[in-house]
């Protein structure tokens, strides 16, 4: 009779038991309802019931399929989001407010700093929220220090037009004098924005290559319109008469790694890569664009230079389709185009550039 009894009275308390789940599945189902409608104060007081009947289900029936005790943190961490619903929504208006506000950097600094406090007050008060970032904290201090950035970045891109302009003049001390300004608006752009976006990466590293090899522009402009002749091609250009020699690679590169040593001789044992990278630097320093040169040209410039000159060139780089992603096209000796690896530092192997100068444009 005991043990029937007893039998008995734990249906029956599981009878109740479900019944309160049943009312807990309720509560949690208005409350989420509340919450998707806008309705705070009913949501609140949803999760509270639905909080409340879970807690007393963990009392009562500690070790049945009803308890469950991380309920309480799931049903808190809602709690709280649904608390800093309202702050991530004025916090989101506040940030489309400073990006509507971008030709107004007063007001639109405001709007950031607006929703930074925002952000701030999600952090601290409703720390188990799932709107907790402080990666939004970061882009929106980077956003303001983007716009601190703005008018020096403005100057320093203007600054660094005006250089490449004198320098393909070749107005070497006008160049310089504005050197001058553009590396101290660069140290100006990095000290006042560390964070921010948009300081352009090749432009700081131009500027700054330009300021260490500043003293080396002229002679660098010198050696190579000393070898440059006119390409019959539309925009105008000019190639190398010779490969690069090696004096001129190491004034650039401020390497030589040449196996065949020699001031005056074809650099050798340099990658496509290092050829390109050559290129790019060159074209800092002569403020006009430099590249490798197709076949085509290279067979133009070879024949009238081998006239001349009597001389026979070696391998050389040249800029044009290779096999696949591992492999760069070299012009061989007698003419002919192969593919080699990108990676390969032949002592046979050198290269030209093609410069977008108009040498017969009147001076």
């Amino acid at each position: 009779g005991c043990g029937r009894g007893g039998q008995l009275q734990q249906q029956m308390g599981e009878l109740g038991a479900g019944r309160r789940v049943a009312e807990d599945r309720l509560a949690l189902s208005a409350a989420r309802a509340a919450a998707a409608g806008g309705s705070w104060a009913d949501a609140v007081q949803h999760y509270g019931r639905a909080r409340e009947i879970q807690q007393q289900l963990n009392r009562e029936f500690p070790r049945s399929r009803f308890s469950d005790l991380l309920a309480d943190g799931r049903l808190e961490a809602e709690l709280a989001s649904l608390g800093a619903t309202e702050a991530h929504t004025q916090m989101q208006a506040f940030l489309s407010q400073a990006v509507a506000a971008t030709e107004d950097p007063v007001a639109a600094d405001k709007f950031y700093a607006l929703a930074a406090d925002r952000q701030q007050v999600i952090n601290t008060e409703f720390a188990k929220s799932r709107f907790v970032s402080m990666t939004q904290l970061e882009e929106i201090a980077a956003a303001r220090q983007a716009l601190r950035l703005r008018p020096v970045l403005e100057n320093l891109h203007e600054l660094d037009r005006r250089v490449a302009d004198h320098l393909r003049r070749r107005e070497l001390f006008q160049a310089q004098q504005l050197l001058t300004s553009a590396l101290s608006a660069l140290e100006e752009a990095v000290a006042l924005a560390p964070k921010a976006r948009g300081l352009d990466e090749e432009l700081r590293e131009r500027i700054a290559y330009l300021g260490r090899r500043a003293g080396d522009l002229l002679g660098v402009q010198d050696q190579v319109y000393d070898l440059l002749q006119p390409l019959p091609m539309t925009p105008p250009a000019a190639g190398l008469r010779q490969p690069v020699p090696q004096a001129l690679y190491a004034t650039v590169m401020n390497t030589n790694p040449s196996r065949n040593p020699g001031q005056a001789l074809p650099v050798d044992s340099v990658s496509v890569a290092e050829a390109r990278e050559f290129c790019r630097r060159l074209g800092w320093a002569l403020g006009a664009a430099v590249r490798l040169p197709t076949a085509g040209e290279m067979r133009a410039i070879r024949a009238e230079h081998a006239t001349k000159s009597g001389e026979s060139a070696p391998d050389e780089w040249i800029d044009a389709e290779a096999g696949d992603a591992t492999t760069a096209a070299v012009l061989a000796r007698d003419g002919a185009v192969r593919s080699v690896s990108r990676t390969e530092r032949a002592r046979t192997t050198g290269f030209r550039v093609v410069v977008a100068v108009d040498l017969l444009a009147a001076r």
